[in-house]
Formats: structure tokens, C-alpha cells, sequence
């Protein structure tokens, strides 16, 4: 059983920030607490409001630069609860593994290709980087590379340096000279016919 002078201490506790924050000070069970307020009926000041939603650029730069954490310091950060974490990141497939090992490495390196060929289309960037369109589209809707290579255009542009465009020749050159050593390699592999030896 709790004394009465700690009862006061803890109300008048309540009174002046909240009740989790008496709890918290006292060493006290937080429904007790809660307890005590409502029989003597003082109001308290409401806790804040949490985000019901979660941004998953948000959620992404902050597994980026804390990926060693869990999921309530997380929620601390970015304001909400465990639960809404865990939902983002079974809607949009986040996780630690997947965007560390592969989705960063790959913005990484599409990076890189802006910063050299910034005016450049996606179907030129897949060929060089042996991506598939489809995925180079989707990381620039998901990480706002748009906006990242207008960036890189201007900064190019004010520093007075000649933006390069890959040329379309040396493109279908590169694309002739696979599709030639594919053929060689299918050829060496196909088996010739033994002539027999009545024919010979």
C-alpha cells in the first residue's frame, strides 16, 4: 500500500505535466496513477497526439543512417507507434537486409551514372548498369531521383562544365559486339555431325 504523502506527491505531479510523467518520476504503475486522479476527479493535461501514418522516405532514410536500431527507437524518432512501422514496411517491402545489400547499392550506383550522364534516358542507364527498366523506375519514384538529377544539371551547369549525353552510336555498338559473342559462344557449343566413313 502507497502512503498519502506520496499519493499528493504524485498528484500534484499530474497537475503540473502528466500522469505517465509521475509515474515515470515516482516509480509508480501508470494505472494507479490514473486511479488516483479519477476519484479526485483533477484534470490532467492530454498526452500528444501521435502520427497515424508513416512516411516510407522518412522510415528509409532513417534505416540509412541508423541501421542498427530497433523498431521503438524508431518509433520515438519519427513520432509514432511500433505497430505503424511494422505495416510500412510490409506494404512497401522495407527491411534492413533487402535495402542495405541491394536497393542501396544499386541507388548507389544509379547515382554515380546520374552524375556522368545526367540528361540520359532510363533505358540507356539499364543497359550500361545491366539493370531491368522496370526496377530503375521504381527506385526513381521511390527515392525522388528526378529531383536529384535536376539538382546535378544545375550544379553542372553553373560551374560552367559541358553535360554529357551518351551517344546512340557507341550504344549500338556495344549492343552488336554482345549479341556477336553470344553467337560465337552458341556455335562452339553446338556439336558437328560425324560424317560416315562409307561417305568419306
Amino acid at each position: 500500500m502507497y502512503s498519502k504523502k506520496l499519493k499528493i506527491r504524485a498528484l500534484k505531479i499530474a497537475k503540473e505535466h502528466d500522469a505517465k510523467f509521475a509515474a515515470q518520476e515516482l516509480d509508480i504503475c501508470y494505472h494507479t496513477v490514473l486511479r488516483w486522479v479519477k476519484n479526485d476527479k483533477i484534470k490532467i493535461k492530454p498526452l500528444k497526439k501521435r502520427n497515424n501514418t508513416v512516411k516510407p522516405q522518412d522510415l528509409i532514410a532513417d534505416i540509412i543512417n541508423f541501421p542498427d536500431d530497433k523498431t521503438a527507437q524508431r518509433a520515438q524518432r519519427l513520432n509514432c507507434t511500433v505497430r505503424e512501422i511494422t505495416y510500412c514496411q510490409q506494404i512497401f517491402n522495407i527491411s534492413r537486409k533487402k535495402l542495405i545489400d541491394t536497393e542501396y547499392r544499386k541507388l548507389q550506383k544509379i547515382k554515380k551514372d546520374i552524375e556522368i550522364y545526367p540528361k540520359d534516358s532510363i533505358k540507356n542507364r539499364a543497359r550500361r548498369l545491366e539493370f531491368a527498366s522496370t526496377t530503375i523506375f521504381q527506385l526513381f519514384n521511390k527515392y525522388d531521383l528526378r529531383n536529384y538529377q535536376q539538382e546535378v544539371i544545375k550544379e553542372q551547369q553553373n560551374n560552367g562544365i559541358e553535360i554529357s549525353v551518351y551517344d546512340k552510336n557507341k550504344l549500338q555498338e556495344l549492343v552488336k559486339s554482345i549479341i556477336r559473342s553470344k553467337r560465337k559462344n552458341k556455335a562452339k557449343r553446338v556439336k558437328r555431325r560425324k560424317i560416315p566413313s562409307r561417305l568419306k
